[in-house]
């Protein structure tokens, strides 16, 4: 169940950050940083996520269900990430279980994709007053 979303900081495998809206609790485990007030008034609000950039996740499972969730991982650098932590705490918004938190251990990293393609540059053949 998800909580609050909230606008946050995605840091790209290339080092450039991207705002992304997601579940804030998630986002604050695994390493995604704060829009900060003072970016805001700086004018350094880094942009929106592109479409062809897909972030790197890891896949959770909760072990007396079996439930299993997508966590997205907000930068390479995170112990999440380096395979230094085999559980996630995740808190429960509703249901008996409400107001605490459930381990949900590790099963896959999943990398980011960028798909940075550049196209067809083959020559048409068309006239279209080029040299080719």
């Amino acid at each position: 169940m998800a909580g609050s979303l909230k606008s946050m900081v995605y840091t790209a495998d290339d080092g450039n950050q991207y705002v992304v809206k997601i579940d804030e609790s998630n986002g604050e485990l695994t390493g995604f940083g704060d829009v900060t007030i003072a970016m805001e008034i700086a004018g350094t609000v880094p942009p929106p996520l592109p479409k062809n950039i897909k972030m790197r996740y890891a896949t959770v499972q909760e072990g007396v269900s079996g439930s299993t969730r997508q966590i997205p991982v907000g930068d390479n650098a995170q112990a999440v990430w380096a395979g230094n932590v085999f559980t996630l705490l995740l808190p429960v918004f509703s249901g008996t279980l409400a107001g605490q938190a459930v381990a949900w251990g590790i099963r896959l990293l999943v990398e980011e994709v960028a798909n940075r393609s550049l196209g067809n540059s083959a020559d048409t053949g068309f006239l279209d007053g080029d040299a080719t």
